[in-house]
C-alpha cells in the first residue's frame, strides 16, 4: 500500500516537473550537473517543493534531466523524503537550495579601493554582500563618482536631504529618490540613514560599500 502510494506521488512529480520543463525557456548549453534534493517534505507538499526547485532552476538556464524516487525517513511510515533533481547548468550558474541562481554581486576598484553594489532590489544588504566575497562589511561610500563608475552616464545630484551614503536611484523609491530617477544621488551633510545590515529599497535602489 505505501509503495502504490509512493509510486503515485512520484509520478505525479515527474507529470508535474515535465509540464514546467516543456514550458521553460530554452537553456543555454549547459556543461556542469547539479545535484538537487528536498528536505523532510512529503505527500503535495513534497511535489510542490520539487516543482518550485525546478522552476527556479529553469529560470536559471537549468533543465531538469532526472527525476529521482522517494525513500522513507526514520522508520516513520508516510514520512516520504529526498527527491533527488538532477540539472544540467551552464558553467558558472550556482544554486540555492530552493534551486535559485545565487545573485553574484558586482565589484569595481576605484582609488586602491574595491567597492561592491549593493541591490536593494533583490534583496541584499552591505553585510550580505561582503559575506559573498568572504569579507566583512566596512562602509557604505559616500563619494558619487563610485555610483556613477556602476551607472555610466548617470546624473549625480547632490542633496541636503537623504543618506549620507551614495545611492542610485531607480525612481520608483520612496523621498528624494521619487524624483531622480535612473539617477546616483549623494548628501555630504546628511546622516547615515541605512546601516549596513538594512535592506534600504523603501528609500533606494541601490548603494555602494567597501568591505574589509
Amino acid at each position: 500500500m505505501i509503495k502504490n502510494r509512493i509510486a503515485t506521488r512520484l509520478a505525479g512529480v515527474a507529470l508535474a516537473a515535465a509540464l514546467i520543463i516543456a514550458t521553460a525557456a530554452s537553456a543555454a548549453q549547459a556543461n556542469q550537473q547539479v545535484l538537487l534534493g528536498n528536505s523532510f517534505a512529503s505527500g503535495d507538499e513534497a511535489t510542490a517543493e520539487v516543482n518550485l526547485k525546478i522552476a527556479n532552476a529553469s529560470a536559471a538556464g537549468c533543465k531538469a534531466i532526472s527525476i529521482g524516487g522517494y525513500g522513507l525517513g526514520g522508520g516513520e511510515t508516510g514520512k516520504e523524503i529526498g527527491i533527488p533533481v538532477l540539472l544540467d547548468c551552464p558553467i558558472g550558474v550556482d544554486l540555492l537550495p530552493n534551486g535559485q541562481a545565487t545573485t553574484r554581486v558586482s565589484g569595481k576598484r576605484l582609488g586602491g579601493t574595491t567597492y561592491y553594489e549593493v541591490d536593494f532590489s533583490k534583496g541584499q544588504t552591505g553585510d550580505s554582500v561582503c559575506r559573498s566575497v568572504g569579507k566583512r562589511p566596512d562602509r557604505f561610500t559616500r563619494d558619487g563618482n563610485v555610483c556613477r563608475a556602476f551607472n555610466p552616464g548617470s546624473p549625480l545630484f547632490r542633496l541636503n536631504s537623504g543618506d549620507r551614503g551614495t545611492a542610485f536611484c531607480r525612481g520608483n523609491e520612496q523621498g528624494v529618490c521619487a524624483f531622480a530617477t535612473n539617477s546616483c544621488i549623494t548628501c555630504p551633510s546628511c546622516t547615515n540613514g541605512v546601516n549596513v545590515d538594512q535592506n534600504g529599497s523603501r528609500l533606494y535602489g541601490k548603494m555602494y560599500i567597501s568591505c574589509r
